[in-house]
């Protein structure tokens, strides 16, 4: 072997890149929020002498939702990101094809026009 790693499979999903990131980058922001009120709910009843139980199920809840939301705003930073190369290589293989073909001919000089008939 020449020791270099093979490049990564091809990414296979069902959706595109950019609708993941559409769907991916609200829900995240939806579920991080929501995880920080959750946290304030179980801190509230934590200090308003509420059973252990109860603030902590609340707390444990309040985590959970706050590290997904934290998850799919990476997840959908990974999507973005990826849309954006992907489109820079076709952008970039497009303006590759057009310097094969040659410089684009120049366009007819244009005309100066004189006064014309009053």
């Amino acid at each position: 072997m020449n020791g270099q790693t093979p490049p990564p499979p091809p990414i296979k999903t069902k959706w595109s890149l950019y609708k993941r990131w559409q769907i991916f980058a609200p829900t995240s922001l939806i579920l991080t929020g929501m995880g920080l009120c959750l946290f304030g709910t179980a801190n509230h009843l934590m200090h308003s002498g509420a059973p252990f139980l109860r603030w902590f199920v609340a707390g444990i809840i309040s985590l959970v939702t706050f590290n997904s939301g934290l998850a799919l705003f990476g997840e959908a930073v990974r999507s973005r990101i990826l849309y954006d190369l992907r489109k820079k290589k076709h952008r970039d293989k497009r303006r590759a094809a057009s310097k094969k073909q040659g410089p684009k001919p120049e366009p007819p000089p244009k005309r100066e026009m004189g006064p014309g008939p009053r």
